[in-house]
C-alpha cells in the first residue's frame, strides 16, 4: 500500500480535508471574544472621543487632566544627600580626568619607544650588525651542518607541513 505514491497522496489529501473541517467546526462552536469594556465598536468610539477631547484641550491651551503632577507635588531630596551625591560625581569626574591624562602620557611614551626602536634597528642595519630576531637567531639549530642535513631529509621525506601546503587548507 505504501509503495504506491498515488495512494499515499490521496491519504494525505484526505487527512488535510478532515483536519480543515475539524478546525472549522471548532471555530463555529467557540463563543466570540468580547472586550471587557463592551463590543469593539463601543471601545473604538470611546477612544475616538478621548482623542478628540485631548485635541480640543490642547487647542484651547488647557492642561490635559492626565498630565504629570506639578513640581511641587514631587518629593524633594534632603540637601545633605544632594550635596553628597554631587561630591561623588565630582570625585568620579576628577578620577576620569586623571586616568585620561595617564593614558595620554602612556600613549606618547609608547609612540616614542616605537620610534626609538625603529631608529635603532635602522642604524644597526646600516652598520651591518644583525638585529635580534633576524635570520640566524631564529634557527640556531640549522647552523650545525648535521642538523641542517637532517632537516632537509625530513622535509624531503615528510613533505611540507600541512599548514604551509595548498592541500592542507581547511576550507576545501
Amino acid at each position: 500500500m505504501m509503495h504506491n505514491p498515488a495512494i499515499l497522496l490521496v491519504i494525505v489529501a484526505l487527512a488535510t480535508r478532515v483536519f480543515a473541517a475539524w478546525n472549522k467546526s471548532r471555530a463555529k462552536k467557540a463563543p466570540p471574544v468580547v472586550a471587557p469594556g463592551g463590543t469593539d465598536d463601543e471601545r473604538t468610539r470611546r477612544v475616538r472621543e478621548e482623542v478628540a477631547r485631548k485635541i480640543a484641550e490642547r487647542r484651547a491651551g488647557l492642561r490635559p487632566s492626565a498630565a504629570a503632577p506639578e513640581e511641587e507635588d514631587l518629593p524633594a531630596f534632603p540637601p545633605e544627600r544632594v550635596s553628597a551625591r554631587m561630591d561623588d560625581v565630582e570625585a568620579a569626574v576628577a578620577r576620569q580626568n586623571a586616568l585620561g591624562e595617564q593614558i595620554r602620557v602612556l600613549e606618547s611614551a609608547s609612540a616614542a619607544s616605537a620610534v626609538a626602536a625603529r631608529s635603532a634597528a635602522t642604524a644597526a642595519f646600516l652598520r651591518g650588525t644583525p638585529v635580534a630576531g633576524a635570520g640566524e637567531s631564529r634557527f640556531p639549530e640549522l647552523a650545525d651542518p648535521q642538523r641542517a642535513r637532517r632537516a632537509i631529509v625530513l622535509r624531503e621525506v615528510l613533505g611540507a607541513p600541512r599548514g604551509l601546503s595548498v592541500d592542507g587548507c581547511l576550507w576545501r
